[in-house]
């Protein structure tokens, strides 16, 4: 019994001495950074103030190099232009990997979370189908989903003075990232309770609020019990991820039916009927879903979040948006938008840029200060050959919908509303509890004040 004691107690010193040890990372290399406890890293600081406000703190007090603790992972924080052009671009072949997410699976990551010979495969075969003939093909398909989005705001700016602007364009970017990378045509802009949209709000609600990723940070070893559990979830049909897997593995198997001389041209048909050099398939099934999933999820919060924050920075600069509607009245006029005249708005790309740096003041609106910025110091899409694939998809989305919308509306403040927006972090930093404008029809904005 004693010699038993005497092993666990052994242990227990020796778990202590290695966790003491281990926390000691960043002071034994000479780098700054918030001071770890015991066991639990920084993670109650993160938890307390969230990751994004946590970061922004610690980047103020320590630097522009400095490392912390997601619970028992060392985490070396880097904002320095010169270091992350070489991180990014110079040394890529030493920091191909992307930061790890706790819960995803052992295989068939997605091109997100891939690394090493699966990224670069996965790039390679995804790249074509975000090519300037792609696009171009899925323009039709952009333009009549915000054909919905305008129906919605001439009857909302009809019955409400405020609205929350996020919320449209969330239903907007799934409409959109469904049909042109699936074939898929939800029904979100028409109906709110449209399963994919309830399916995918649930999951990003979850994973903000969930107390499994903190518990997995802490013990990494959780992740397999998590695996573990998973056909439980699947039995019960808790898992808004379950269900999306399973309707993503149904379009998948629609669209293999239809076969590879289908006339729809999109993600789906790129993967499954992509072929190596022996003749076989590129991508397992298992593949192809991940895949989707990855760009379902992606497409449809990080284009409504930038499309939100526009529509707020244009309501609190109401010069600002005056420049756009006279560039946009002047460059498209009565003429319908299209693939080459929406590339034609330099002031439009500015303001962009300055939405994708977050609320700026007005003042900073001018071209000279982008070329003002240091290389590296503003990268929206990540720079490097892990650059967004997306990124040029993504740009022409916003155009559409956001010069489409200026054509025919304005933004205001709606009352008690300020610039500063309550932020939280999920992968993309998003508005905590939307974004409310108050959306005005231009022409009976304009008629309204001659006959004042």
């Amino acid at each position: 019994m004693l010699f038993y004691l005497a092993a666990v107690l052994l242990f227990s010193i020796a778990i202590y001495k290695y966790l003491v040890y281990h926390f000691q990372t960043f002071e034994r290399l000479g780098i700054p950074g918030p001071k770890p406890t015991f066991f639990l890293g920084n993670l109650l600081e993160i938890r307390q103030k969230g990751q994004l406000q946590a970061i922004i703190d610690w980047r103020r007090e320590f630097g522009r190099v400095f490392g912390y603790f997601e619970g028992y992972t060392p985490v070396l924080s880097v904002s320095d232009p010169d270091l992350l052009k070489e991180v990014l671009v110079k040394d890529f072949d030493n920091f191909q990997s992307r930061k790890p997410f706790p819960l995803a699976p052992r295989k068939s990551l997605g091109l997100f979370l891939e690394n090493g010979h699966q990224w670069k495969r996965s790039r390679t075969l995804l790249t074509p189908a975000f090519s300037a003939g792609k696009l171009k093909q899925m323009f039709g398909i952009m333009n009549e989903c915000t054909d919905h989005l305008l129906d919605n705001l001439n009857k909302k700016t009809k019955s409400c003075k405020s609205l929350d602007i996020y919320d449209l364009f969330q239903c907007l970017t799934l409409d959109v990232i469904g049909r042109c990378a699936f074939g898929l045509r939800t029904n979100a802009q028409a109906d709110d309770q449209d399963p994919f949209l309830t399916n995918v709000r649930s999951l990003f609600s979850r994973l903000s609020k969930t107390l499994i990723l903190p518990a997995v940070m802490l013990l990494p070893f959780l992740q397999y019990f998590v695996f573990a559990m998973k056909n439980i979830v699947v039995v019960f049909g808790m898992n808004p991820v379950v269900w999306i897997r399973l309707k993503m593995k149904e379009i998948i198997q629609i669209r293999r039916d239809m076969g590879a001389n289908a006339s729809t041209f999109d993600l789906v048909q790129q993967m499954l009927f992509s072929k190596v050099k022996d003749g076989s398939h590129a991508f397992s099934e298992r593949e192809i879903v991940a895949q989707s999933m990855t760009f379902l999820l992606a497409g449809y919060e990080t284009t409504s979040t930038v499309l939100a924050f526009f529509s707020h920075v244009l309501a609190h600069n109401q010069g600002v948006q005056k420049k756009l509607f006279e560039e946009v009245d002047s460059k498209i006029g009565e003429t319908e938008v299209n693939y080459e005249n929406v590339k034609e708005l330099p002031y439009f790309d500015m303001v962009f840029d300055e939405v994708c740096r977050l609320y700026p003041t007005a003042s900073l609106f001018r071209r000279e200060k982008k070329q003002q910025i240091k290389a590296y110091s503003f990268l929206p899409f990540g720079a490097g050959p892990r650059s967004c694939i997306g990124s040029r998809f993504a740009m022409l989305e916003t155009k559409v919908a956001m010069v489409r919308v200026l054509k025919q509306f304005s933004f205001k403040p709606c009352e008690g509303s300020t610039k500063d927006i309550e932020l939280d972090c999920r992968g993309a930093i998003v508005p905590k509890h939307g974004i409310n404008v108050q959306v005005e029809n231009r022409e009976t904005s304009a008629k309204m004040s001659r006959y004042s």
